[in-house]
């Protein structure tokens, strides 16, 4: 099942902005979050509702997910996947194109944005490719500093962000690539409607937003960010 919220309370999102969960399911098993447990979303209160839904236990269907999305305002900035990932075939690494595709159609009056952790396939990729191309802003998620840098320059044309250790300053530099520091992590700025629209809803950056682990396991999360 899937979850719609039109008015988000998440204070990181800066509260009242439209926002959705996938269930685990969609989820790439190979996750080194999901496998070693340091996903924020298997703790706390994003855990409550994200296992319901993942459980079947309660939410929406995928249908009524794209008609909800469909009545999002003109213009107006969402979240996709609080928790959760973009669709993929049932039993594969691979995205599911179709309704990857389904999601942009049915968003193209609104301005969203996620992220994406599944494998860096050449498949993937030109999925996600497609996806920001036609307005829908999708992130390609990486666990390290340096892995973030690799794919700024491998794929320079995708928006990039990256786990931090939590030791990490406002601004870098890694391997000749700037790398920003969350504002809403050190700020009252809060991802809407100002943060997100110049950063992580911004698929035209020359830079790649990280952030710091913060679920209960943000030691464990901070090992692999640190390589």
């Amino acid at each position: 099942m899937y979850s719609f919220i039109a008015a988000s309370k998440d204070k990181k999102l800066g509260g009242n902005m439209p926002a959705t969960y996938s269930p685990l399911s969609d989820c790439n098993p190979h996750c080194i979050h999901y496998v070693l447990e340091t996903c924020y979303g298997l703790w706390g209160h994003v855990a409550i509702h994200w296992r319901k839904i993942s459980a079947d236990e309660r939410g929406i269907t995928w249908a009524e997910l794209l008609q909800f999305i469909r009545g999002i305002p003109h213009s107006v900035l969402w979240r996709h996947n609080i928790a959760g990932d973009l669709p993929r075939r049932k039993r594969s690494h691979k995205m599911s194109r179709k309704k990857c595709m389904a999601l942009v159609k049915a968003a193209r009056r609104s301005k969203p944005f996620t992220y994406c952790h599944h494998e860096k396939t050449a498949r993937n990729i030109g999925i996600m490719r497609r996806m920001n191309a036609e307005g829908f802003t999708v992130n390609m998620s990486t666990d390290t500093m340096r892995e973030a840098a690799h794919w700024f320059h491998a794929v320079p044309d995708l928006p990039i962000v990256t786990l931090l250790p939590l030791s990490s300053p406002k601004v870098q530099e890694v391997d000749g690539v700037k790398i920003i520091k969350c504002p809403a992590e050190y700020s009252d700025v809060g991802c809407g409607p100002i943060c997100a629209h110049t950063m992580c809803a911004n698929p035209n950056r020359d830079w790649v937003i990280g952030f710091t682990a913060h679920s209960t396991k943000a030691k464990q999360a901070d090992i692999i960010a640190r390589g």
